[in-house]
């Protein structure tokens, strides 16, 4: 299936099938302010729950900023206060339907694919040694991979000998080209 967009629905877990049933879902509009996706040329954004890891639905740019706003602030600030519109879309997240809930082995699997992924990056670097050398471009594919499994830049940096502003400038140019 041929969306463009696998990068992006695969790092939160979901396989093509689920992020078609999630567009069939939204209509291929803003499950908030029903904005259709034609005239947001940023749509559609993937509403994530950090906490609970699960993929809540697809909004436009804007309605998924002001939604992380009134949850960034507690919903204690007046200019981000829940209206009822974005109520009833938190009251019904796509990752609570049962037919695009991921299986605790999908999850696992994915878990093991990203561990899997830091590892291998890990050996490769073991014997690399930045003092003013520059990093070797066979490492290049290797923190790319990582990185679209959605292993972190801090941990990619934590497990290698690698740099913040290296794996920056490859995480950088993988959302560039991508």
């Amino acid at each position: 299936m041929d969306h463009g967009l696998c990068k992006t629905h695969e790092a939160y877990g979901l396989d093509c099938d689920d992020f078609e049933r999630l567009r069939a879902r939204a209509g291929d509009a803003c499950e908030i302010c029903r904005t259709p996706a034609v005239e947001d040329p940023r749509w559609p954004c993937l509403h994530i729950d950090h906490d609970k890891h699960g993929v809540r639905g697809l909004l436009d740019s804007d309605c998924n900023t002001r939604l992380g706003r009134c949850e960034a602030t507690g919903r204690r600030h007046e200019k981000f206060v829940l209206d009822d519109r974005q109520r009833a879309y938190l009251a019904n997240p796509f990752w609570k339907l049962p037919e695009s809930l991921l299986s605790a082995q999908r999850k696992a699997d994915h878990a093991a694919r990203k561990a899997a992924a830091l590892a291998e990056l890990a050996l490769a670097t073991s014997n690399y040694q930045p003092s003013n050398r520059p990093v070797p471009d066979e490492y290049r594919p290797l923190v790319e991979a990582a990185l679209e499994l959605g292993v972190r830049q801090s941990q990619i940096v934590k497990a290698t000998p690698l740099s913040l502003a290296w794996v920056q400038k490859v995480a950088f140019a993988c959302r560039s080209h991508g």
